[in-house]
């Protein structure tokens, strides 16, 4: 599935540079679509998932304690993002860094410190890179969180030592990387050169692609499809995988979470104003991923345990 990912990503490269610029409004089409059919979905089968853990582990799940959690995550994020966005805002980033990692890296042995490290900085050197390599895309979008004087201190300074701060990323990585491959070779459980080689194409079709397009690759069609296909491995390990409820569960927690999302959007933000509309995408985005975050955590954990 990767190799299809990474196939088509140098396709949009080759689209975008070498035929024809792809529109800003087109971007915001994709990434609009990606969000509806499988970002957002991705993320609703949490309550199935918390489900087949608690009966693959024995444990006793009660649906109004799970909702309570799930929506007081929610708030308290929400709460957070209001009074202190620019905090708020980073924690989000290093926390979805180790969640794209985790998903990414879901087989590798991960409960040990060199584990956790390689799959914190894997995500932090993904997350950062799009953001770092696109950093006048993502300026405006940051006036609109928080227009304040350390913040239009702090980008200019950003943007002087964006090489810099490129550099730091690639050396932790490859640290981290050199201790993680030299102990995990001796035990024969990771192929280093095809995972280096993928990472390397990935990063070249997120540096060529805008900062919306890439975004929406990474996201929508490499993120969201693996997790996807993690909850469906999960439970059909669990004897638990029921094609059309599983659908029909999409759609009705998809459904919600989109009426969440649009009312938000039409009701707080500025429809003529692009980046506006875009840092609320993101913004409801982030409150839904906090919670989502930690189901994924725990079925990972047990994936790797069993």
């Amino acid at each position: 599935m990767k190799n299809s990912f990474i196939a088509l990503g140098l396709l949009l490269c080759m689209l975008h540079h070498w035929w024809t610029p792809i529109p800003f409004q087109v971007q915001a089409g994709i990434l609009i679509v990606g969000f509806v059919f499988l970002g957002i979905p991705h993320g609703a089968a949490d309550i199935l998932v918390a489900k087949y853990q608690s009966s693959a582990t024995r444990t006793y799940f009660s649906l109004r304690n799970f909702l309570f959690q799930y929506l007081l995550q929610i708030l308290l994020f929400g709460l957070c993002l209001w009074i202190f966005p620019m905090p708020a805002l980073l924690l989000f980033l290093c926390i979805s860094a180790y969640h794209f990692g985790e998903t990414d890296l879901k087989k590798i042995p991960a409960d040990n410190w060199i584990g956790k490290l390689f799959i914190s900085s894997y995500g932090l050197l993904i997350l950062f890179f799009l953001l770092l390599t696109h950093i006048d895309e993502v300026v405006p979008i940051l006036s609109l969180i928080d227009d304040t004087a350390v913040l239009n201190g702090l980008t200019p300074v950003i943007e002087e030592y964006q090489q810099l701060l490129l550099g730091i990323l690639f050396i932790v990585f490859l640290v981290i990387s050199f201790i993680f491959f030299s102990q995990q070779v001796k035990k024969q459980q990771f192929d280093s050169g095809n995972f280096l080689l993928r990472l390397a194409l990935l990063l070249l079709i997120l540096h060529q692609l805008p900062l919306l397009l890439g975004f929406s690759f990474y996201f929508i069609i490499w993120h969201s499809s693996l997790s996807l296909e993690s909850i469906i491995s999960g439970l059909k390990n669990a004897g638990s995988y029921y094609p059309k409820k599983l659908i029909k569960h999409l759609l009705i927690c998809s459904g919600i979470a989109l009426a969440g999302t649009s009312f938000f959007v039409l009701y707080f933000g500025d429809i003529k104003n692009n980046y506006q509309v875009l840092w609320y995408c993101f913004a409801t985005l982030a409150l839904l991923t906090a919670p989502h975050m930690l189901v994924m955590h725990r079925l990972y954990k047990w994936m790797r345990s069993n």
